[in-house]
């Protein structure tokens, strides 16, 4: 059975993960941002990661998100992650270095 979860919105769940603890900005913009794809891609199955090489934007249809929102002019100036296979490896290191990063700011 395939659920269709279209008529959701995208900015209802993310401002959900935004609200949902206090350092969730930090987190999805310091390492985490590959995994706030990840979530959402569990929601839209066809979500696709788009990358400027710092930052991970989550493309659900013909618009491009983050843990802030909308990103108002799409994928100008991104790279389809999907296309890359290395670029897709090294993400999964970013969320262990964010975990770093806020462990010894503790």
């Amino acid at each position: 059975m395939t659920k269709d979860f279209h008529h959701i919105d995208p900015l209802e769940v993310i401002g959900a993960i935004r609200t949902s603890f206090a350092d969730s900005t930090h987190v999805y913009t310091q390492g985490s941002c590959f995994e706030l794809y990840r979530i959402l891609k569990t929601i839209w199955p066809d979500a696709e990661p788009w990358t400027n090489i710092d930052h991970v934007w989550t493309k659900i249809g013909d618009k491009v998100y983050d843990i802030y929102g909308l990103r108002t002019n799409g994928t100008e100036g991104l790279t389809n992650m999907l296309e890359d296979e290395r670029m897709l490896l090294r993400a999964h290191q970013w969320a262990w270095r964010s975990s770093w990063r806020l462990n010894a700011q503790m």
